[in-house]
């Protein structure tokens, strides 16, 4: 970006080619080359005609072929059956796990939606709040402020009564301080669906860093005993080994069903660069975050890491920019994602704590100052 003139109150700007030395190819292809020049398509976002029931949620048409039959088979799967909805990012997989509560005809009924993140249940609780209108909260997890536990006792209130339309939480919430109340309400029948989000994660994080994550399938099991319901376990990366995974532990007592629509994104383009020193790596990424794209995420492995990036930042000058990890309290993480919609901040540093399953529109390019766990965070 160059400055072609400057005035007091503004400036003209200019875009350039950045061809940096360290990227590799970068002469002959840019990282970012105009889009309106490129004859590539990006995403073909063409709708999908939709069925009846659609316009009761404020739609006509579905996003994809792969919606459309995840949400038929959704709707006709029978208590006690498991459903694998494996839908590329940005499909709409997010409707798949509200549609059972916005569809409920029976004023009682409870659908658990476990997901990985405190930022991804802040996240489902706004926008199933803005397609409902609903007035209650419907995200659980921990907080030590007078609000969150009166919030938290609410939840477990509604549902034990089985008012509690949908509730976001992670499966450390369930298994602990949530399991008396859903317990009892499976004794009333109040379950209609249990829903795990991220689902790969069962197997990436389940064996050691989180091991709550496989204990959901003990913890389900125990509540079929009571009652019984569908299971549905929505991702966007499952490979075959997880899908085995899946199977041996939520592959009873029902049929076990996979709808899939796989797809190569076309969206992204990557680039890669080693580097040999911090110091290097320094330079280099604010090189980068002066020429790239934004809204704009740059991801750290630990929470030392995306701390020491931040400040780096800061000191570089760089204003609109936040961060966030596994360590931030609820407060930064509602008013980060709020700031991000309201294009206040178009770059933020974080762990995987931030975008697991978030929506986040619009983001132009993503850095990743470390070498990911698994190649999905590359996806």
């Amino acid at each position: 970006m160059g400055i072609l003139t400057e005035a007091p109150d503004c400036f003209v700007l200019s875009a350039c080619p950045w061809t940096p030395e360290w990227l590799p190819e970068s002469e002959a292809v840019s990282p970012e080359p105009p889009l309106s020049k490129s004859n590539a398509e990006r995403r073909n976002c063409s709708p999908v005609p939709g069925d009846p029931f659609l316009s009761l949620l404020g739609h006509e048409t579905y996003q994809s072929v792969g919606q459309r039959e995840a949400i038929r088979a959704i709707l006709t799967a029978p208590p006690g059956a498991t459903l694998v909805v494996n839908l590329p990012t940005g499909s709409g997989k997010s409707l798949c796990a509200h549609l059972p509560a916005q569809l409920k005809s029976d004023p009682v009924g409870v659908t658990i939606v476990v997901v990985p993140t405190v930022a991804l249940a802040i996240d489902q609780e706004r926008s199933f709040k803005e397609k409902t209108g609903i007035n209650y909260a419907t995200a659980y997890y921990y907080d030590t402020s007078v609000d969150g536990q009166e919030r938290r006792d609410e939840i477990r209130d509604r549902i034990r009564q089985g008012t509690q339309a949908i509730v976001f939480t992670s499966p450390e919430g369930l298994i602990e301080s949530l399991s008396h109340s859903v317990y009892q309400a499976a004794r009333q029948g109040f379950l209609k669906y249990f829903v795990v989000d991220e689902a790969h994660i069962v197997e990436q994080w389940g064996d050691e860093f989180r091991p709550e994550f496989q204990e959901l399938a003990g913890f389900r099991r125990d509540l079929l005993r009571l009652t019984s319901f569908p299971t549905l376990l929505l991702t966007a990366t499952v490979t075959e080994s997880c899908l085995d995974t899946l199977e041996t532990l939520f592959g009873q007592p029902g049929s076990f069903q996979v709808v899939s629509s796989v797809q190569l994104r076309p969206e992204p383009a990557y680039w890669f660069a080693w580097c040999s020193s911090w110091e290097e790596r320094r330079q280099r990424l604010i090189e980068a975050l002066h020429n790239l794209p934004r809204p704009l995420i740059i991801y750290g492995s630990k929470v030392a890491d995306v701390d020491r990036w931040y400040g780096e930042l800061q000191r570089a000058g760089f204003k609109r920019i936040a961060k966030m990890t596994g360590k931030s309290n609820q407060q930064d993480r509602w008013q980060l994602l709020e700031a991000w919609r309201n294009q206040q901040i178009d770059v933020v540093v974080a762990t995987s704590a931030f975008g697991l399953g978030v929506d986040l529109p619009d983001v132009r390019a993503v850095i990743h100052v470390c070498i990911p766990e698994t190649i999905d965070r590359f996806y």
